[in-house]
């Protein structure tokens, strides 16, 4: 599985309270458009979710995926590939390929 991110604090109280955060929105997105598209579709969209983006993002409200916010999940996820590169190079098994520059782009955008 992806790798665990603490809990993210930010924001103001209200803030807090009125967004959801990206894992309740992307559930239930997910849920809503599951019907409509292709079960390889289904896959993809449940792996990127799953293991790229929600163990960074999971607790972060919407209205906290700034600019900012975005940055450092691309330095962790780089990170976290480098890691898992010489782990590999160094003969050690490690329990999923490292991801790419064009997926960790894809999904940010």
């Amino acid at each position: 599985m992806g790798t665990y991110i603490a809990p993210h604090r930010g924001g103001s109280v209200a803030q807090d309270a009125a967004a959801p955060t990206l894992h309740q929105f992307a559930s239930q997105w997910f849920e809503q458009v599951k019907p409509e598209l292709a079960e390889s579709t289904v896959d993809a969209i449940r792996w990127r979710l799953s293991y790229v983006l929600l163990p960074f993002f999971q607790h972060y409200r919407l209205s906290e995926i700034t600019v900012e916010a975005v940055d450092g999940y691309r330095a962790a996820k780089v990170h976290e590939r480098d890691q898992l590169t010489a782990a590999r190079e160094r003969g050690e098994e490690i329990d999923r390929r490292p991801l790419s520059n064009g997926t960790i782009n894809r999904t940010i955008g």
